[in-house]
């Protein structure tokens, strides 16, 4: 039985940005974490597959807390998307704070549309 071709895209891309930033210390790759937007909102919060943040010191995390990070907002995100029957099971809706899509929509989460 092949693996979850979702699951091998998702470490495939994480491995790959790793390896281009390994010699950057503050540049931060993380995958499949809960990325904060507001202190104490738990609303605010999105779930991408794969993210980067320059500026952020690339450490393990348990979730991206955007306030203990200086401010700094991730500026690449990738999200996979899933077959219809996982859509929405345990992950989080796919809007950005302010309401916009996310995604291939090309707007970063958490900043308004022209």
């Amino acid at each position: 039985m092949d693996a979850d071709p979702h699951a091998n895209a998702i470490v495939a891309m994480s491995n790959q940005l790793r390896t281009r930033f390994e010699d950057s210390p503050d540049v931060c790759v993380a995958g499949s974490l809960a990325v904060f937007h507001r202190q104490g909102d738990e609303e605010a919060v999105v779930a991408r597959d794969v993210f980067v943040a320059p500026g952020v010191e690339n450490r393990e995390q348990e979730s991206y807390k955007i306030w203990e990070e200086g401010g700094v907002v991730p500026a690449f995100l990738v999200e996979w998307p899933r077959p219809r029957r996982e859509a929405g099971m345990g992950r989080a809706s796919g809007r950005s704070t302010n309401g916009s899509e996310c995604g291939n929509s090309g707007q970063a989460a958490g900043r308004p549309s022209a």
